[in-house]
């Protein structure tokens, strides 16, 4: 199975390490990342936010976002003017879900945070 690894900077120093994998590891992969990043959450925050899977697709070429049950309130979902589906978390693996796990290093102080998928037996360690 593919993953994805990587290493982001601050200030040429180390400051965030992640690996993904999974049929939606992209989608993951960008959307803790643009959480980190962007919104300036932990990584555990950003594993825990709410996430989308990969679309499903119909015969026809159609699109379905696929997102996890009870994550998104439905005016959200309805505004995108896309399709939608809600996925069970035991489905959720079918449905293109992707797995992240985040080691940061705070610049200041040194301190060191991991955080690993939310919905699995996943574990992270940091020392």
């Amino acid at each position: 199975m593919p993953t994805e690894t990587g290493i982001l900077l601050h200030g040429g120093r180390p400051a965030l390490g992640f690996a993904s994998i999974g049929a939606g590891l992209h989608h993951r992969t960008f959307q803790c990342l643009l959480n980190v990043t962007g919104f300036g959450m932990s990584v555990e925050e950003a594993i825990n936010t709410a996430d989308f899977f990969y679309p499903a697709t119909d015969a026809s070429g159609q699109m379905t976002v696929q997102v996890p049950l009870g994550r998104f309130d439905r005016d959200v979902l309805n505004g995108t003017g896309y399709a939608w589906q809600e996925i069970g978390l035991d489905d959720a693996g079918l449905a293109g879900e992707g797995f992240w796990i985040g080691i940061s290093r705070n610049p200041e102080t040194g301190l060191i945070h991991a955080a690993s998928h939310n919905r699995s037996n996943a574990a992270s360690f940091a020392f």
